[in-house]
């Protein structure tokens, strides 16, 4: 068989594990959770007895996502997909997937740990400064700004992955989509409270945001996906013997 031809049928299978948007609403589902319990926990404050709960209830939801969401989809699969299209494995990363997936997985980590380290180290050395203490509010300031444009970065690169590894145009709109939200909301926290005026509340609230708009559109796409495909795939009618 020519080569082409067995990389469009691997593109096939692969694009299967999408084509009832199954992944996107739950992908959205979480992402609309941790918005929720983000944005509360921006209006508690961050250093409330409610807070804390709320953070440690967002990491065990995280934990729960990763632990059930596949079997869980794949349950839906047996009742609504499988009957219509037929039985298709899970994908699985062939070596140089898995070599490029680990690549941009840890150049996104050493990205954030960079950052994260650059701002201790910048916040430390402002101390011993001229007005290190004026210094010091505005590095946090900056840093808080930052939040939720870091979100709409991290979640519309994992989106774009998906998009190009997959190839599917929707995950690409979706990425933009993350993009934008998480710069425009950064812009509105920049304009809101000025580089020195911004809280930690609203670093919360603005990151729950971002989470919220970004786990509607998946939603949203998702059910047109999910709907399209019930339209299109109507069950076999099953012929009296």
């Amino acid at each position: 068989m020519h080569p082409s031809l067995v990389d469009a049928a691997i593109q096939r299978t692969r694009r299967y594990w999408f084509i009832d948007g199954l992944v996107e609403l739950g992908m959205g589902l979480y992402s609309v959770t941790l918005g929720i319990l983000w944005f509360v926990r921006g209006w508690v404050g961050p250093d409330s007895a409610l807070g804390l709960g709320l953070l440690l209830l967002s990491a065990l939801f995280g934990l729960l996502y990763a632990l059930l969401s596949r079997p869980l989809i794949g349950w839906l699969r047996e009742r609504l997909t499988y009957p219509r299209t037929g039985y298709a494995p899970p994908p699985r990363p062939s070596h140089r997937d898995l070599v490029i997936g680990g690549l941009v997985g840890a150049g996104v980590g050493i990205l954030l740990v960079c950052a994260t380290l650059g701002a201790v180290i910048l916040a430390i050395a402002n101390l011993f400064q001229p007005h290190g203490e004026e210094s010091l509010r505005t590095t946090l300031g900056l840093l808080k700004i930052l939040v939720p444009g870091g979100i709409g970065l991290l979640v519309g690169g994992i989106l774009a992955y998906i998009a190009a590894y997959y190839k599917l145009l929707r995950f690409y709109l979706l990425a933009g989509f993350s993009w934008l939200v998480g710069g425009v909301l950064s812009g509105l926290v920049a304009s809101y409270g000025g580089v020195t005026g911004v809280e930690w509340n609203d670093a919360w609230r603005t990151s729950g945001l971002a989470f919220l708009f970004i786990g509607g559109a998946l939603i949203l796409s998702g059910a047109v996906t999910l709907r399209t495909y019930l339209r299109d795939n109507p069950l076999p009618v099953e012929e009296p013997a």
